[in-house]
C-alpha cells in the first residue's frame, strides 16, 4: 500500500508540482481521502427511519463488496490505524465512534417502537453489526464470490428485529 507522492500524481494525471500545492504531505493527502470518503458515506444516512438506515448500511456493504481494491485499501489503513501514532488513528477512531453512535441510536429507536427483539442491548447490538460488516469485508476479500456480504448481514441483523430487515 505505500506509493509515492509522484505515484499518485501519475496515477491523478497531475503533476507532482500541482499535488504539492494541495497536499504538501502524504499525510494531508490521506486525511483529504478520508474526509472524501466520510463525506461521500455520511450523505447515505440521512434518514430518521432506523431501518432505512440499517437498510443504507446494507447497501454501502453491497457496494463495498462490488469494489475489493478500496475495501481492501480500508482494512488495511482501518487495522494499521490501531496505532496511535498512525496518521490516520484519529480518523478511524472518529469514524468508529461517529458509527457505533448511529447504529446504537437506530437500535435504541427501534426498541422504542418495539421493533427490537426482547433481550437484545442496543449497544450490544450496534458493536456486533459493526464486527460483522468489518469481519464479512475481509472474509469476502478472500472469497468475493462465495457470498453476499449484504444477504449475511440482514439475515443476522433481521434475527435481532421483530420484522425482516
Amino acid at each position: 500500500m505505500q506509493a509515492s507522492l509522484s505515484e499518485i500524481a501519475e496515477r491523478a494525471d497531475i503533476s507532482v508540482a500541482g499535488l504539492n500545492h494541495h497536499f504538501s504531505t502524504k499525510t494531508q493527502l490521506l486525511e483529504a481521502v478520508f474526509d472524501h470518503k466520510q463525506r461521500e458515506t455520511e450523505a447515505r444516512f440521512t434518514s430518521t427511519d432506523p431501518m432505512a438506515l440499517l437498510r443504507a448500511a446494507l447497501d454501502l456493504a453491497e457496494q463495498g463488496q462490488s469494489d475489493p481494491q478500496g475495501t481492501r485499501f480500508f482494512a488495511v489503513m482501518s487495522t494499521e490505524a490501531t496505532s496511535p501514532d498512525h496518521p490516520a488513528h484519529e480518523y478511524f477512531r472518529r469514524r468508529y465512534e461517529t458509527t457505533l453512535d448511529l447504529v446504537r441510536a437506530s437500535f435504541v429507536t427501534l426498541r422504542e417502537q418495539g421493533r427490537l427483539r426482547p433481550g437484545v442491548d442496543p449497544a450490544d447490538a450496534a458493536r456486533a453489526y459493526i464486527g460483522l460488516s468489518d469481519g464479512l469485508q475481509i472474509q469476502a476479500l478472500y472469497q468475493p464470490e462465495a457470498f453476499s456480504q449484504a444477504d449475511v448481514m440482514r439475515r443476522i441483523i433481521s434475527e435481532m428485529l421483530t420484522e425482516p430487515l
